[in-house]
């Protein structure tokens, strides 16, 4: 339990120079965030990260929340849906 007590709080790591810069990239809400879950993971686990480990991963997560997940898709019902040619036989 004592090792819980050295984590430190969200707004205190949002204060420090290395979410500034986060945040001036990227935007409060989404470092926020990621600072949480970082914390729920060091919670979760018992092992306090040195500050520069916590940093690491809490970019890597940024980094991997704004990754695109879009992905090309094939429709494969067989049923071409354009906009000019009116309402479509299954809407």
């Amino acid at each position: 339990m004592d090792t819980l007590r050295a984590l430190p709080s969200v707004h205190q790591l949002l204060e420090e120079s290395e979410a500034v810069a986060m945040v001036s990239a990227h935007g409060r809400p989404l470092v926020r965030f990621a600072v949480q879950r970082v914390l729920d993971e060091e919670r979760a686990s018992g092992a306090v990260a040195e500050p520069p480990m916590r940093w690491a991963r809490v970019e890597r997560l940024i980094r991997e929340l704004r990754r695109p997940r879009l992905r090309p898709v094939v429709n494969a019902t067989g049923v071409i849906l354009h906009t000019n040619l009116g309402r479509a036989p299954l809407a």
